[in-house]
């Protein structure tokens, strides 16, 4: 019955978990030194560290973002998500009214996910006044959602011959799987209802790595324009220029010191390996794919910074230097994980809406 099928799949969920984490720390070789021994030295490996990201933005191009206006509402649907407005926002956030009244831009909510389980995200389907079809995957929320994060080691994406020859984040891909089939046929009628010409992802922190790779796959059934705008999106592809249909555009942006940009197999292998040095087999470096903009704080103003996931910003070295920073400076500490948060995303991309209306008004005055 239902119940034993899903008892069986609790139970092989948790040995291919146990199975993932106990090859990780294999090939670290942890296991022969007592607990005493590896935090004293990964103490010693964080005052040794000599990695600087200091001088990191020098040779990356500082850009305007053209429309940080929309950019704000899409990260408002990635909040909305979340349930991150209102006093009731738990209890609402599945609700199509709750989305309605907190997206404005959101004509019709074609349909909701109602709950999550392992490697299957919180996903909303919805029309909105601008004629476009809009796929919104929640991020990290639930027990389940932790899980599917914690699958951290590669897999093949699809056994399809095009996405042979690299691999992606394994959680994120079984979720990406599982979105693109569950949500295609209200893709497919909201597309034909509404004589709509473009499907738009968004998502954050899980919900942006989930949303990238279910991006890829739509993109491959459709004929239609297929963007994707993420916020604060962990490495999820180790091929940076994974195969991509023509039709699709990928956008991630990626808040100052937020670690879970950084946050990749390749970096845990760095990690350990600097608490036990030896010649090891490493995993493969993981990559955000698309256009990749920075966001940074810088007196009191918002600069963007355009690049891609080859970044060294968002390399697994810079991972090693924010843990290594984490572990003797707390204020550091604090703003990795903060920078994470929708509404430090929110308080950058609001400074730069503000940007843009001064400079507007000025040209408007000086035309006066």
């Amino acid at each position: 019955d239902a119940k034993t099928k899903a008892a069986r799949e609790t139970a092989s969920q948790a040995r291919e978990f146990r199975n993932i984490w106990r090859k990780i720390f294999e090939r670290s070789d942890l296991g022969s030194l007592s607990k005493v021994e590896v935090l004293s030295r990964f103490r010693q490996a964080c005052h040794l560290c000599d990695i600087s990201m200091d001088n990191i933005y020098d040779n990356i191009p500082q850009v305007e973002l053209p429309n940080p206006d929309e950019i704000l509402r899409y990260l408002t649907a990635t909040q909305v998500a979340y349930g991150a407005f209102g006093k009731k926002k738990a209890e609402c956030a599945l609700h199509p009214d709750y989305v309605l009244r907190y997206c404005p831009e959101v004509s019709e909510v074609v349909f909701i996910s109602q709950s999550s389980a392992q490697n299957r995200p919180v996903f909303y389907v919805l029309h909105t006044l601008t004629n476009d079809v809009v796929i919104v995957v929640r991020g990290t929320k639930s027990i389940a959602d932790a899980v599917t994060d914690s699958f951290c080691d590669t897999a093949r994406f699809t056994d399809s011959p095009v996405d042979k020859g690299y691999e992606v984040h394994r959680g994120m891909g079984i979720a990406a799987n599982y979105v693109a089939r569950t949500a295609l046929p209200y893709v497919l009628q909201a597309l034909d209802n509404w004589n709509c010409d473009r499907l738009i992802l968004l998502g954050h922190s899980l919900g942006a790595g989930t949303a990238v790779l279910t991006s890829v796959l739509l993109a491959r059934v459709l004929t239609v324009k297929v963007e994707c705008y993420t916020f604060g999106c962990p490495p999820v592809t180790t091929k940076m220029d994974m195969p991509c249909p023509t039709n699709l555009k990928m956008t991630a942006f990626i808040n100052e010191d937020d670690i879970v940009a950084r946050l990749s197999l390749l970096g845990i292998d760095e990690v350990l390996n600097s608490i036990n040095p030896k010649d090891r087999p490493m995993a493969p470096r993981a990559f955000i794919p698309g256009t990749v903009y920075l966001l940074r704080a810088v007196d009191g103003s918002t600069r963007v910074y355009k690049t891609d996931g080859s970044c060294p910003a968002l390399s697994a070295e810079a991972m090693l230097y924010y843990c290594m920073q984490i572990s003797g400076n707390r204020p550091m500490a604090m703003k990795s994980l903060n920078d994470h948060a929708t509404v430090e995303y929110e308080k950058k991309l609001v400074s730069l809406v503000r940007s843009a209306d001064e400079a507007w008004q000025d040209k408007c005055s000086s035309c006066a």
